[in-house]
């Protein structure tokens, strides 16, 4: 092997020593104290309506755990979530330390009114494992 091809292997083996570490963080934070779940909704329905504080901030989170650490870098192996029919993007807490991944959806300025929040789960393949709908009255 050439100095040259020893120096991009070196530096290559560096950037994803570098990308795995930040990774394994696993520090998305959650925005304020109130939080919809929606897991009971998709796994164990019926579905309770909630009601939480209008205009206070609140986040959902919901993903994987105990899971291949292949299984969670595999971005088809992934939970989506809708609000009325409109799909909200988040922000993936990846934490390869504890087998887990997260997807968080903060809502800082909350909300006022009925809102249907609709989360489904990917499996690896990307086919559909789940949808679950909880209705939350914001009052």
């Amino acid at each position: 092997m050439s100095l040259r091809n020893a120096a991009v292997v070196l530096g290559l083996t560096a950037a994803i020593a570098l990308a795995s570490s930040s990774v394994a963080i696993g520090d998305v934070p959650r925005t304020g104290d109130q939080r919809v779940g929606i897991f009971a909704c998709a796994f164990s329905p019926p579905c309770d309506e909630i009601t939480l504080a209008a205009n206070e901030a609140f986040f959902v989170a919901h993903g994987f755990s105990d899971e291949p650490r292949e299984d969670l870098l595999n971005p088809r192996h992934r939970f989506e979530l809708s609000v009325d029919g409109v799909q909200v993007h988040g922000a993936i807490d990846l934490d390869l330390a504890a087998s887990a991944k997260t997807y968080v959806f903060n809502f800082r300025a909350g909300m006022t009114g009925t809102h249907a929040f609709t989360g489904c789960w990917y499996a690896t393949d990307g086919s559909l494992t789940a949808c679950g709908t909880r209705v939350v009255d914001f009052v």
